[in-house]
């Protein structure tokens, strides 16, 4: 038996999203999110020793389908208002399963096309993330959206 499994798909898409490299080693990352780290480690427990914290939290994540800490770390739009979101950095375009839909929210003439032409099409990008029994959606406006949206979590049928 291997001491350090393979982990499963979605749970390196989490690893991704949130760049857990960032925080192997003696990384300044890890001193930079001491607070937030403290704030988590209160609610879920402390690693081991020499243990990435950041996959010690996506681990979390993943294996108790914690959707709420999960909205916190990519600091939703209700988290922010609710003022309980955390200040990781993280990069949604490392997401596996996404979707867009296109939007037509403004008149089309050639000012449209040439906005679009530089920055995108207009509508929602939708990102799809899970945990061990949960599909998780969240979303944002495009081409000019920075906060995410929480859509909701629904139970995953396979969970590989």
């Amino acid at each position: 038996m291997s001491l350090n499994p393979t982990p499963p798909s979605h749970l390196k898409t989490l690893y991704k999203i949130f760049i857990t490299e960032d925080f192997e080693g003696d990384s300044n990352f890890i001193e930079d999110y001491k607070e937030e780290f403290e704030v988590i480690f209160k609610e879920i427990g402390n690693p081991l020793q020499n243990e990435n914290p950041m996959k010690f939290i996506l681990n979390h994540i993943y294996e108790n389908d914690d959707f709420t800490l999960l909205k916190r770390m990519l600091s939703t739009c209700d988290t922010q208002k609710q003022g309980s979101n955390l200040g990781f950095d993280y990069d949604i375009d490392n997401c596996d399963d996404y979707d867009f839909e296109r939007g037509d929210w403004s008149e089309e003439n050639d000012a449209r096309d040439n906005c679009e032409d530089e920055y995108g099409e207009e509508g929602t990008d939708y990102y799809y993330i899970y945990s061990k029994n949960l599909s998780h959606v969240f979303s944002k406006q495009a081409p000019f959206g920075v906060d995410l949206d929480y859509s909701g979590s629904v139970a995953r049928e396979n969970n590989p």
